[in-house]
């Protein structure tokens, strides 16, 4: 029947999408990330910490790395010997690389690993020129749990010249903070080396 109208009775109540979840269906629906890439929200927090853009990395002299970016395709393939292993492309919000996952890696993070999830990765640099990077990947960490571990302890390292006042001064600011990061204190006297923990 024409005159039918739709059973809006029928739908279900659905958990609103996070920000990243719209993104995804953004470039889903139109190849692109039109208003933002998911990349955007971190990459003040990943700059602080010293984890390099794949344009960064491509122009190092350093042969080990660690950069960031979104597994936009991944292919496992079986090694002669019968090891699985996977070849994995990472983007950021300029450039791409090609990740190499050998056997050991690859069955250490292989449930970790998915398309469209963002990632810190450590590794070394196999080949670059003007249009590719390759990276032979040792490890993964998930951008969200990066974010949230970023800063687990702090190390001060004191001269000579520390005296107990100085020592106590600092405890106490550091105790005063708000931080919740665990900060070690390291100091001498005379010859012998002490840390002291907060």
């Amino acid at each position: 029947n024409s005159d039918s109208k739709p059973e809006y009775d029928s739908w279900i109540d659905a958990d609103e999408w996070n920000q990243f979840e719209l993104l995804e269906k953004e470039k889903e629906a139109t190849g692109v990330y039109l208003n933002q890439h998911p990349m955007d929200e971190c990459d003040r927090t990943l700059n602080a910490a010293g984890i390099k853009t794949i344009k960064q990395i491509a122009e190092s002299e350093s042969v080990f790395n660690t950069t960031r970016g979104i597994i936009t395709s991944m292919k496992e393939i079986t090694t002669k010997k019968g090891d699985k292993m996977a070849f994995a492309t990472l983007e950021d919000q300029h450039n791409k690389a090609e990740l190499v996952i050998f056997p050991t890696v690859y069955s250490k993070y292989r449930d970790l690993l998915n398309t469209n999830n963002s990632y810190v990765v450590y590794g070394d640099i196999s080949e670059k020129n003007s249009r590719e990077v390759k990276i032979k990947a040792n490890s993964f960490n998930p951008i969200e749990e990066f974010n949230t571990n970023i800063v687990r302890s702090w190390n001060i390292f004191l001269n000579n010249e520390c005296n107990n006042e100085i020592l106590n001064s600092l405890s106490n600011q550091i105790l005063n903070s708000t931080g919740k990061s665990l900060c070690n204190i390291f100091f001498y006297e005379g010859s012998t080396l002490y840390k002291h923990s907060l």
